[in-house]
């Protein structure tokens, strides 16, 4: 079912969304705090009056709004649904004051999920990859890093609120999860204490000329997922850290933007969970 959706003139002249209506209930649009494009969709992550975040989705061809979430249309009844025993909560992390959704309970791997730059611990909350990880019987775990999201500024770097955090959780070896900024925070907390990692899930990781010559040094399994569209780090980042890792697979999810994830979340999902059975069971 497509959304109605009201808009006015905003960024660059183009239409953004003002208020929109979800089943019965009409959601008025307190604030547009971001928007990125893909090749045949405009993508808005909007706050609504009642609290809560939704990615809005126009297609420009067809001129149609949808509710992005699982990569398909959603009905007010598929609306998500996260976990009641998931929600946020600070926690002092060495010098830090850090915001986390964790679901601790688990006997597979531990998942440490991290965020780009413009997303948050939430963001996992809200595509269901909190609840999807859980269920699969892992513990897991969602961090704003310091100054972003919920979490407080801090002067740690966040490869001690890392390792800080693995150890006050006394988390053996988990996988790190890192889209986009995420996956270079992921790369350097790996350089800095590879002891420490079990895994690497880069999710059209940046900042990968800075690190360039050491990517023959990663000795844990590690995916590589990137949006075929992606403009913010090109597809051949994945092909170069595919040839580089020696224990290493590339999906590429084809028409996807620089956030995949939200383009082609149960393709994501998939990947993930089947990458975690392989190599972890």
């Amino acid at each position: 079912m497509n959304l109605r959706v009201e808009c006015y003139a905003g960024y660059m002249a183009e239409q953004e969304p003002r208020r929109f209506q979800l089943g019965f209930e009409g959601i008025e649009v307190e604030a547009v705090l971001d928007r990125w494009a893909g090749p045949d969709h405009r993508y808005f992550r909007v706050k609504g009056h009642d609290q809560s975040l939704y990615i809005l989705r126009y297609d420009i061809h067809r001129d149609q709004w949808d509710l992005a979430a699982s990569g398909t249309s959603l009905t007010a009844t598929k609306r998500m649904k996260p976990m009641t025993t998931l929600s946020n909560e600070h926690i002092t992390v060495g010098p830090c004051r850090i915001n986390r959704i964790q679901h601790p309970a688990g006997t597979k791997k531990p998942i440490i999920l991290l965020h780009g730059a413009k997303f948050e611990a939430d963001t996992w909350l809200q595509l269901g990859t909190l609840e999807r990880l859980a269920k699969a019987d892992h513990p897991v775990h969602a961090l704003d890093m310091p100054g972003f999201g919920k979490s407080e500024s801090c002067a740690a770097k966040e490869s001690e609120v890392i390792q800080s955090y693995i150890g006050q959780e006394q988390l053996d070896k988990p996988v790190l999860v890192g889209p986009s900024r995420g996956g270079r925070f992921a790369l350097e907390f790996y350089f800095a204490h590879p002891e420490l990692v079990g895994g690497l899930i880069l999710v059209g990781t940046v900042g990968i000329e800075d690190n360039k010559d050491r990517f023959q040094d990663i000795a844990v399994p590690c995916l590589l997922i990137w949006g075929g569209e992606d403009t913010i780090s090109d597809p051949q980042n994945g092909y170069f850290l595919n040839r580089e890792i020696p224990d290493s697979e590339l999906l590429i999810l084809e028409g996807a933007p620089h956030p995949c994830y939200l383009e082609k979340t149960e393709e994501f999902h998939q990947a993930l969970i089947a990458f975690l059975n392989e190599r972890y069971a």
